[in-house]
């Protein structure tokens, strides 16, 4: 390049509306990903503090809003920004739920602002199903029922949403599930321990949420709910077990409802289970447990002990006769010596006093009998001897 050369600024210095719908098209792209960094992917629902109005009205084969206004973000990260009056052809139509929504043309639309002219992409809208919503870069606003062939609007439908200040209704919700948590949490057939002590963790995370709460993190609650109400409470009661759905955020309002419902029959549930008493009875238990022992180790607790028992008898019987015999032979045999050498000479003395008392005696009767046997006798000897008769006078007889 010729540094001498002259330059041509004319070029450079153009502006036209292409290079401000650029600079805006670059902005709104930064802007779009930039939001996705801090919501997430696929985020997408009214954005907080914006105002939503689509209240519509069927006129023939169209379906009309007056004034439609939505501030929303997709799921693709671009903003709606809906100020318009909205007129939709009701298709023919065979299913049962439809949504009205809205999305991206591939045209501009011009508008002003405070007198200064702008582009915007042209909105789309139209009557479509959740799947379609969910397969294309779209957003529900109202949702229609079909009932027996009779097209109508469903005002339960919530619309999806960034934070639950967008709809009062979530409060409804939260209270609900409260009360319903808190009824299952305190009912007689549930079981003390990890199941009721779950249940009232929700019921305390629940009364904690509010308006400024974002849906995201509802909604992962709720399925935290559902998912501890199946394992707890309606699995273990139920044969046949219940398929738990995934909530969509394109029309929340369906999942919140069947949580609604799935708490009350959890609650049907309980009415009629009878709770087993798992009461541990310690007694039998440890009744139960020695019987147990006492059988299996019986013959060899017997042979253990009998073995013991005579080992412990031989040693006793051999210390009891050792003590025995140091006692006999140190102290019980002095004395037993002592105690007859005593009794020996008491006895002997007794025997010499009654031995010579019998002498005594003896002698005495001895003599007496000799003298009365000496004497009588050697009287008759002598007087036989010695004694002469003298004749006997005849006697005198008279003579008459």
């Amino acid at each position: 390049m010729d540094i001498n050369s002259r330059i041509n600024w004319m070029p450079g210095m153009e502006v036209t509306a292409e290079t401000f719908l650029g600079m805006a098209e670059n902005w709104n792209y930064k802007y779009r990903l930039s939001l996705r960094a801090a919501l997430g992917n696929n985020r997408m629902g009214l954005l907080p503090e914006s105002v939503f109005n689509c209240n519509g009205i069927f006129v023939k084969n169209r379906f009309e809003v007056d004034h439609l206004q939505c501030l929303a973000l997709l799921a693709s990260g671009r903003i709606v920004s809906a100020d318009e009056d909205v007129q939709v052809t009701i298709p023919m139509l065979f299913g049962e739920r439809y949504y009205l929504t809205v999305g991206f043309g591939e045209e501009l639309t011009e508008y002003e602002m405070d007198g200064v002219p702008y582009v915007r992409p042209h909105y789309v809208y139209g009557i479509s199903t959740m799947e379609d919503i969910e397969a294309n870069d779209l957003f529900p606003l109202l949702r229609f029922k079909v009932t027996d062939g009779v097209f109508s609007m469903d005002t339960e439908f919530i619309p999806p949403c960034l934070l639950l200040s967008a709809d009062l209704r979530f409060l409804d919700y939260i209270e609900r599930y409260v009360d319903k948590l808190f009824i299952l949490a305190s009912h007689k057939s549930l079981a003390d321990g990890e199941g009721k002590r779950t249940l009232l963790r929700y019921v305390f995370r629940l009364k904690g949420y509010n308006l400024q709460n974002s849906m995201q993190d509802f909604v992962l609650l709720t399925q935290e709910i559902a998912q501890a109400i199946d394992y707890y409470i309606v699995t273990p009661n139920r044969e046949q077990p219940t398929d738990v759905p995934l909530p969509s955020y394109t029309d929340i309002q369906i999942w919140l409802q069947w949580l609604d419902d799935y708490l009350a029959g959890a609650a049907v549930i309980l009415d009629g289970v009878v709770l087993e008493d798992n009461t541990i009875d310690y007694e039998a238990l440890l009744a139960q447990a020695k019987a147990e022992l006492y059988s299996q180790l019986h013959p060899e607790l017997i042979a253990k002990l009998l073995a013991d028992m005579k080992e412990e008898l031989r040693a006793e019987m051999q210390q009891q006769t050792e003590s025995l015999t140091n006692y006999i032979n140190n102290n019980l045999k002095a004395a037993i010596m002592e105690q007859l050498g005593s009794e020996m000479d008491n006895r002997m003395t007794q025997l010499s006093v009654s031995l010579n008392q019998k002498f005594d005696q003896l002698g005495k009767d001895l003599s007496e009998s000799l003298y009365e046997k000496l004497y009588f006798n050697m009287f008759d000897h002598l007087f036989n001897a010695l004694y002469v008769p003298e004749p006997e006078e005849k006697e005198y007889i008279p003579l008459i």
